[in-house]
């Protein structure tokens, strides 16, 4: 039996339960593949279920795209998990930049808000900006968001920067055309920090608004 994984043409030596897909199918898999498969669960055990889960309302489209760049690092799609996780990042901060007069239940789940249009024209270094300006991000987070957002331009412009890239070789003799594991992984990382801290925070704001 071949592993699952597309255009992989080993064979599959074991079974690996996906949990971060729906369903949480078990797939077959290559003992490099399943290294990765398992890798990429120990990232999304990282996130704070507890406060995700009470502001899932607002959360819920970072999530899925988030849950899209756990599997495309499986697999070993780092420049489209790049994409993913950027594009993550960017529907976080717009979604609670934009939450305004929260509502929620009794066990602390946010249950309805209001949206405000301010920020649905703005872009991701825009976004990152405004977060730093209310104090939703600083320090250490900041400096994820940004690495993210260099991360995901750099998988998206890949024919400009190839060519670029090229070019500066010529003189330094460094060549970076591709996101590396090690790229992936720092940003996988620094997703899951920004995205516990703002739910973190908004559950916090609830129990403040409650004393």
């Amino acid at each position: 039996m071949k592993c699952v994984v597309p255009f992989c043409l080993r064979e599959a030596g074991g079974v690996v339960r996906i949990r971060y897909v729906v369903g949480e199918p078990e797939v077959a898999l290559c003992g490099e593949h399943a290294s990765r498969f398992r890798k990429a669960e120990y990232y999304w055990g990282l996130i704070d279920w507890d406060s995700l889960g009470r502001a899932y309302l607002l959360f819920s489209l970072a999530h899925q795209l988030l849950g899209n760049a756990v599997l495309l690092f499986a697999m070993g799609f780092n420049d489209a998990s790049a994409i993913m996780i950027r594009a993550s990042l960017e529907a976080m901060l717009h979604s609670v930049l934009s939450m305004r007069n929260p509502k929620f239940n009794n066990d602390g789940m946010l249950i309805t808000y209001e949206h405000d249009e301010t920020y649905d024209e703005y872009t991701l270094g825009q976004l990152i900006s405004e977060a730093r300006r209310k104090g939703l991000l600083n320090g250490d987070l900041i400096g994820c968001a940004n690495r993210i957002k260099e991360y995901g331009n750099f998988a998206a412009h890949v024919g400009e920067r190839q060519w670029r890239q090229l070019i500066r070789a010529i003189n330094s003799d460094e060549l970076k055309l591709w996101i590396d594991d090690n790229d992936i992984e720092e940003a996988l990382r620094c997703i899951i920090k920004i995205m516990n801290h703002l739910a973190s925070n908004l559950a916090s704001s609830r129990s403040r608004r409650i004393s």
